[in-house]
């Protein structure tokens, strides 16, 4: 996993460390129940090369159609606010997005729908 800041600064996670569930222990019994745990995690970074913003909206875009799952719409597919969408437009509609955004904060708008300035 890379890391990228606002000023396209990068950090590779280079270790991740479980340091085991987290939270009293009445949490825990809940979380269990419902099939949830939160872990406490340590993980290592290490300082990278940069990458130019079109490096950035490139690598973005090619990993919303590799991993088509972690980004699907599955509300809009169904239906579920208008007229059933097209997943591949979907996608692609996403992917132009982040290719269009002009920074780093407009970039993660695209992606996850914040309100980010800059």
């Amino acid at each position: 996993m890379v890391l990228v800041g606002r000023d396209l600064r990068c950090w590779k996670v280079v270790g991740v460390v479980d340091l085991g569930v987290a939270r009293p222990f009445g949490e825990r019994v809940l979380r269990f129940v419902v099939g949830q745990s939160v872990h406490r995690i340590e993980q290592e970074i290490a300082e990278s090369e940069s990458m130019t913003l079109e490096q950035l909206k490139a690598r973005a875009a090619s990993s919303i159609q590799a991993n088509p799952d972690d980004w699907r719409d599955d509300e809009a597919i169904a239906g579920e606010a208008g007229p059933p969408r097209d997943e591949q437009e979907l996608l692609d509609e996403l992917a132009a997005a982040v290719r269009a955004a002009p920074s780093v904060p407009q970039i993660i708008n695209a992606l996850y729908g914040e309100q980010l300035e800059g």
